[in-house]
């Protein structure tokens, strides 16, 4: 939830499904119970595996240069994190 600037009760329901789904895992961490992290199972790495081939398409039908899509996401992590400060 903090990597994404959302909240906990935000992320939960897509997790557990996500969980369900048999794409990811949750583990208390050892040094701070509050915490839960959560990390991919083989299903989970394959279907980002799959996704990141999308994703190439999608750059590809745009018919912006790779500079341009570079830019487009510098752009985006500025903006997310001015929206994450504030």
């Amino acid at each position: 939830a903090d990597r994404l600037a959302l909240e906990s009760s935000t992320v939960t329901p897509p997790v557990k499904r996500m969980e369900q789904a048999g794409l990811l895992e949750r583990r208390r961490s050892t040094e701070d119970e509050r915490q839960v992290n959560v990390f991919l199972t083989d299903a989970g790495r394959d279907l980002l595996r799959q996704s990141k081939c999308l994703g190439d398409t999608l750059v590809e039908r745009s018919k912006m240069t790779p500079a341009a899509v570079q830019g487009l996401n510098e752009q985006m992590q500025v903006f997310l994190a001015a929206v994450s400060e504030g």
